[in-house]
């Protein structure tokens, strides 16, 4: 009776992208096509509940169920215990920086710089596809180029690939799902949206300090060896906005941050193996 009335409740961002995260392993392992994968992922970004994400991974090998996934979240941290998170995360944000920074040197220019003898944190910062400086500027791009501006309701961005959600220029109390993998598919509805909702303008981000803090993702939030890192961009309830990073390993070790559109960490959840 509990799995029953968890999976018919709404879903959350981190639902449908645990739900991707299931349906992009599919895709590696070949249990999926790659218009298949494409389809299910637009599908996951307009689902509304828990039951509509578990519909999508039901015939995969290996994908378990959402309410599985369900944790009690952790107690909150006394502030200076926060304090001192955040300043080792910027210290952190700063060696991250360096990484890509060091990777455009060392491998930059377009010729063969010995590649066989570059660090191994080199090579990883380079392998971020979207999530790297040269993805992340792409993506802006294509978003001003289709729409001619850079506001969306939310930013979902991995490696592969990224969903951009953004209200339906006929109608604004309704909100279309873009999926980007060089180019943008054609929208899919993905439920309704105040007429005034706050959105993100990604013109104000800061790209080089927010992919920097994804090539920290590991050293920042206690995880080695990070197989999956994913970004949510999006506006807080206060009418500001946030860049949320999610990482984690094949242990399934994961944790999460958010930081501020410029960088500036705003809350540090490391991976606690006492836990």
């Amino acid at each position: 009776m509990a799995n029953r009335i968890a999976v018919g409740k709404r879903a959350r961002d981190e639902d449908r992208v645990a739900t991707c995260a299931s349906l992009d392993a599919g895709l590696a392992d070949g249990q999926l096509s790659s218009s298949d994968h494409e389809a299910r992922v637009r599908a996951a970004m307009a689902a509304r509940t828990i039951r509509e994400l578990n519909d999508l991974t039901a015939d995969l090998q290996g994908a378990a169920p959402l309410h599985d996934f369900a944790k009690t979240p952790s107690r909150p941290r006394s502030p200076g215990v926060v304090q001192m998170a955040v300043s080792a995360m910027a210290t952190l944000l700063v060696l991250g920086l360096c990484i890509w920074g060091a990777g455009k040197i060392v491998g930059g220019g377009g010729g063969d710089s010995g590649g066989g003898d570059r660090p191994e944190s080199v090579v990883e910062a380079e392998k971020n596809g979207y999530l790297s400086p040269e993805g992340l500027a792409e993506v802006v791009a294509a978003i001003r180029d289709a729409f001619g501006d850079t506001r969306v309701d939310d930013l979902t961005l991995y490696e592969e690939y990224a969903v951009v959600f953004r209200a339906d220029t006929q109608t604004p109390r309704k909100q279309l799902s873009f999926y980007f993998k060089g180019e943008f598919r054609e929208p899919s509805e993905s439920g309704t949206r105040a007429a005034a909702a706050p959105v993100v303008d990604l013109a104000d981000m800061d790209i080089a300090w927010i992919a920097g803090i994804v090539a920290g993702a590991g050293p920042s939030l206690n995880l080695t060896d990070v197989s999956q890192i994913y970004l949510v961009i999006r506006p807080t309830d206060d009418g500001d906005s946030e860049v949320v990073m999610h990482a984690k390993n094949e242990l399934e070790e994961s944790g999460f941050l958010t930081a501020d559109l410029r960088g500036h960490f705003l809350s540090v959840h490391p991976f606690d193996p006492s836990k």
